[in-house]
């Protein structure tokens, strides 16, 4: 849904990160009834993922994106909500397109339109993840929280300095 790639070297076990516009998709399928195998730790891992790649923009300390953040609210509100019945009922078509909607959503660009974005915790994960055998949600989900809290406490400290607004 964007036009971002991770490439892993598994003997070196470095990743790197890379985004060009030939890599965005012409087109995508998007059918929550192609999920229903998938089994509810990687659907867990998917959601997080997409909550972080909105939080990352989300936590960026600047005033100017209130129609940005109200968008990434109502994602993440959507992910919250619809997240744990995909997870307790897999055939729930009805929480697999929710969810699907706000990943597209998460990940095509829209949510980030306008806002400083450098996936600080994307960065993060795919150095511990290179290193150790775990999905990229599940790394995601370690480092995330921690990373708010961060962003959180440097953001509350820096509005003092009246750049910044979440909190």
């Amino acid at each position: 849904m964007n036009g971002g790639a991770v490439i892993t070297d598994g003997k070196s076990t470095v990743k790197s990160f890379v985004t060009a516009g030939c890599l965005y998709p012409k087109a995508a399928i998007v059918d929550p009834e192609l999920t229903v195998s998938v089994p509810p730790d990687q659907t867990v891992y998917g959601i997080c993922d997409l909550i972080t790649h909105v939080t990352e923009s989300y936590f960026n300390g600047f005033d100017a994106t209130p129609l940005q953040d109200r968008f990434a609210e109502g994602v993440m509100l959507t992910a919250m909500e619809w997240g744990p019945k995909a997870v307790a009922d897999g055939h729930d078509i009805e929480a697999r397109a929710q969810v699907q909607w706000a990943s597209v959503v998460a990940l095509n660009g829209w949510v980030q339109a306008g806002t400083l974005s450098p996936y600080p915790v994307h960065m993060i994960e795919h150095s511990l993840s290179a290193h150790h055998d775990i999905a990229h949600g599940a790394g995601l989900a370690v480092v995330g929280p921690a990373w708010m809290r961060y962003a959180g406490d440097t953001l509350l400290v820096a509005r003092e300095g009246h750049w910044s607004r979440h909190c």
